[in-house]
């Protein structure tokens, strides 16, 4: 008796090869992961809890996030991070944010309303402000956050400006806009609003490398400041 084969198509074959080979490379422990788009968001897959933020990032979930190699953010209107939630931290893990220089529109971070928001551990350079954060459109405050080993640098307009219920700054840096541009001048390293204000630690440089000299500051007048 003679048994009949049936053959199978060959691109059912070619691609059963092909998904054979693809779950072979995904299983090795030197894959290269293709980040994942979310909203307005990149991002890879989570490392140690936090996501990984590698272009202009739009925040709109709770949760951790975190910067994994310098960035060059090149366009006028681009940011490192625009948050609209609560509960959000950016640890920048010790590394430069790079943004267009004097071209730039944007903050570095910005920050919309929203509550329990923190900045930690890196550098954000050339943005018009580095840190900025107020009320959102619809008038919801920002109610606490918390900028902490950061250094900014080379912002055009204004180092740190933030209008919250409360604020901590500490342990950080400000260098000053080293060229001066006729399209902006710059006003202030920092200003807070704020009812309830902590300032520890804060340094400002008129360049990088320079000594340190007197910043230009406004503060609460109630604002603990510890030096």
């Amino acid at each position: 008796m003679i048994q009949k084969i049936e053959r199978k198509p060959l691109f059912i074959i070619f691609g059963l090869i092909m998904a054979a080979a693809i779950l072979g490379y995904l299983s090795f422990p030197g894959k290269i992961i293709i980040p994942v788009q979310y909203g307005n968001l990149y991002k890879l897959p989570l490392i140690d809890g936090c996501y990984q933020i590698l272009k202009s990032a739009y925040i709109d979930k709770p949760g951790c996030y975190t910067v994994q190699e310098d960035l060059f953010l090149e366009k006028s209107n681009d940011y490192l991070a625009w948050i609209k939630s609560d509960n959000v931290s950016i640890n920048l893990n010790g590394k430069t944010v790079m943004g267009p220089g004097e071209n730039s529109i944007q903050s570095g971070v910005y920050i919309e309303g929203g509550n329990d928001i923190a900045i930690s551990n890196g550098i954000i350079d050339g943005f018009m402000f580095g840190i900025r954060g107020a009320a959102d459109a619809q008038g919801n405050p920002l109610k606490a956050v918390s900028v902490a080993n950061v250094t900014i640098s080379n912002s055009s307009l204004i180092g740190i400006q933030l209008a919250a219920d409360k604020v901590r700054i500490l342990d950080s840096k400000i260098v000053r806009l080293e060229h001066k541009t006729s399209k902006h001048n710059y006003v202030l390293d920092i200003q807070l609003t704020s009812p309830e204000c902590y300032y520890s630690g804060v340094v400002v440089y008129e360049k990088m490398g320079s000594n340190v000299i007197d910043p230009l500051i406004i503060l609460p007048t109630d604002c603990k400041v510890k030096n």
